[in-house]
């Protein structure tokens, strides 16, 4: 895809993220529907491993667990959430070897967002600037300049699963809307302007859409509505 490489001007470190990412989130299904089997865990902390080792981004992503700890406390399932906690756990050992590994990247990345959190000044590491402002126009106007039908193929499909289909009220789903989210959120509040840095987000879209075809086919609907979603499918 033509578009893929253009974001992805460091396309040999997205090549890794994407893929590990769509990984992530079918191990987290996988650990839902088989029952909170421990092997899924282990096999998402693996690939946190690498990720984190490719990309600090990899911490945000992890933000799709949120719903189902939150599901399993809220059932007071204690059990499984000992095994999530062993997950973090060991993403935490994940962050501090990779760190202690290369801590001039971890400088380096501080000194890019305007080392604020560290008050630091590593910016000597990197020939970019750093700007001023949030990012969210510019992030949001890139999507729907390039994506405009995907995006507005899930909103459609969205707001016609609400009312016919589970889908929506799965709790893997809302998992797949928090990472999309979670990155455009974080990128919008940096004054740093790349454009792969879209992906996450065009990704967590790709992931939903593909997730309601099914659900959207089994559905009833007009026919008006069966050439308009058909049209954005193709488009």
């Amino acid at each position: 895809n033509f578009y893929y490489f253009e974001y992805a001007s460091f396309w040999k470190h997205w090549a890794l993220i994407i893929p590990i990412l769509i990984w992530q989130i079918y191990f987290l299904i996988r650990f839902i529907e088989s029952g909170f089997k421990s092997r899924y865990l282990f096999y998402s902390s693996g690939l946190f491993f690498i990720s984190f080792g490719v990309s600090y981004l990899s911490v945000l992503f992890q933000v799709m667990w949120a719903p189902l700890i939150y599901d399993r406390y809220k059932k007071h399932d204690y059990v499984t959430l000992k095994k999530i906690f062993y997950y973090i756990l060991s993403l935490f050992v994940s962050i501090a070897v990779i760190v202690a590994w290369h801590p001039r990247a971890f400088w380096r990345i501080t000194g890019l967002v305007g080392s604020d959190v560290f008050d630091s000044n590593q910016s000597i590491y990197t020939a970019e600037k750093s700007s001023t402002g949030l990012s969210f126009i510019y992030y949001g106007l890139l999507i729907l300049k390039n994506h405009i039908a995907l995006v507005a193929f899930a909103i459609l499909g969205f707001f016609h699963l609400k009312r016919q289909s589970s889908l929506l009220k799965t709790i893997w789903f809302l998992p797949l809307l928090l990472v999309g989210g979670a990155s455009f959120v974080t990128f919008g509040l940096i004054s740093h302007h790349e454009s792969r840095y879209s992906l996450p987000v065009i990704t967590s879209f790709i992931v939903i859409t593909a997730c309601m075809l099914p659900a959207y086919l089994d559905s009833k609907r007009s026919k008006v509505l069966d050439w308009i979603m058909g049209s954005l499918f193709v488009f």
